[in-house]
Parts: C-alpha cells; sequence; structure tokens
C-alpha cells in the first residue's frame, strides 16, 4: 500500500432532499444518535466507504437514516471549508433531489435517532455547517428554475397547474415571477395537458432536448 507522505481528508457525503406536500416546502433531516454533535439536527449523509463512489454512498446512506429512497439525486457542490468537522479534516460532496409528494415517509435507522421532515422556514438549529450548505443548495435550485427546469426535482408524472405554480413560487420566494415562469413552461412545450386528464405532465422529447442544449426555448414546435 502506498503511504503518503501529507495528511489526506476524509471524504464524507450529505443528502438535501426537499420535499414538497402541495402547501409547504419542507427539509428531511435526522437526530444525530452519536457524538459529534448528538441529539442535534442534521442531514443524512455519512462517511463514503472504501471501493464506493459518492452517488453510491449517498442512496446508501440516505436509505440507512431515513428509509427514504430518493430517484435522480444531483451533485451540487463540494463542502471543503476547513474546520467544518470536529472529528477532524473532511470533504463532503453535496447532492439534492425533491422526494415525490406520495413518497416521504421516513423511519429511522443506523446513527440517526429520529428522521424527520421540517418546514423550511422553521428548520431547527443545525450541527456542523448544515444551514449553509442547505441555503447554497436552496440558492442553486432556484437558478435552477430562473434559468433551466427544475428536472432535479422529481415532480409526479401527472400534476394540476397551480400545484407547480405554487411549488415554484416558494422556491423562487416570488409570486409574479413564479407565474411567469409557468406561462415559459408552457410556452415551451416543456409541460402540456394530459389529454386523458384535467392534470398537467411532462413533454418527455423537449425535456431531453433541454438536457442536452441547456436551454429552454419559446414556443417550440
Amino acid at each position: 500500500m502506498y503511504t503518503y507522505h501529507y495528511p489526506r481528508p476524509g471524504l464524507t457525503c450529505d443528502a438535501v432532499v426537499f420535499g414538497f406536500d402541495g402547501n409547504k416546502l419542507s427539509i428531511l433531516l435526522i437526530q444525530r444518535a452519536d457524538d459529534p454533535y448528538k441529539g442535534k439536527w442534521a442531514l443524512p449523509g455519512g462517511f463514503v466507504d472504501q471501493g464506493e463512489t459518492a452517488e453510491e454512498a449517498v442512496l446508501r446512506e440516505l436509505g440507512e437514516e431515513t428509509a427514504l429512497h430518493v430517484a435522480g439525486l444531483e451533485q451540487v457542490f463540494t463542502a471543503t471549508k476547513p474546520g467544518r468537522d470536529p472529528r477532524g479534516w473532511t470533504v463532503s460532496v453535496i447532492f439534492t433531489g425533491f422526494a415525490h409528494s406520495d413518497n416521504m415517509a421516513v423511519s429511522p435507522g443506523d446513527d440517526a435517532k429520529l428522521a424527520r421532515w421540517f418546514e423550511y422556514d422553521r428548520m431547527p438549529e443545525l450541527a456542523f455547517d448544515h444551514r449553509e450548505i442547505i441555503e447554497s443548495v436552496r440558492n442553486y435550485i432556484r437558478n435552477i428554475f430562473l434559468f433551466r427546469f427544475p428536472d432535479c426535482c422529481i415532480l409526479p408524472q401527472q400534476f394540476e397547474i397551480d400545484w407547480l405554480k405554487r411549488l415554484t413560487f416558494l422556491i423562487t420566494e416570488d409570486e409574479r415571477l413564479g407565474n411567469y415562469l409557468v406561462r415559459k413552461w408552457k410556452d415551451s412545450r416543456i409541460i402540456k395537458p394530459d389529454k386523458t386528464s384535467k392534470l398537467y405532465i411532462f413533454d418527455e422529447k423537449v425535456m431531453e432536448r433541454i438536457r442536452r442544449t441547456g436551454f429552454v426555448e419559446k414556443n417550440h414546435q
């Protein structure tokens, strides 16, 4: 085994998982059962095991600590601030995603004493630098809504247009801007009425084009 002559950080991962029940925007937290910060609330996450990718680790940790499975978690950034973990030098890969409104049941496990959804504006005091991480991810998602389309948010296959307007308002914190964005997505054919119901659905062909190009074109035919 090769021996390094300089220190190396521990590699961890954290999941910033949002939930939306049609009215409130929530964040998934766990109450830590062990030190450091025993009894404090924190993001689900933990150390990446040897031979494991960060993507594999965050899904494993999320499942072990909350029993929740979230498809399509997106890597956002890496937290590297010195002193962020009292156990030593750690670097954390941050992921985010949305839980389906019909898939928000959680159950604590592993080193989590409790797992619970908190309304975004009523979060408790958090361990480590997790509040700062959540704010950074919130800003990232806001920019996704403004400049692209929230395909990082795993929404139901069918949804009411008012449901999407409410979510967009909570993310952008601007009702007029939220309504404008929903109109733009309708004009771009990203979302369209479902022929068999009064609900809306995503147009996967348009979504795939946006994923390739990164642009939302108005009135795309």
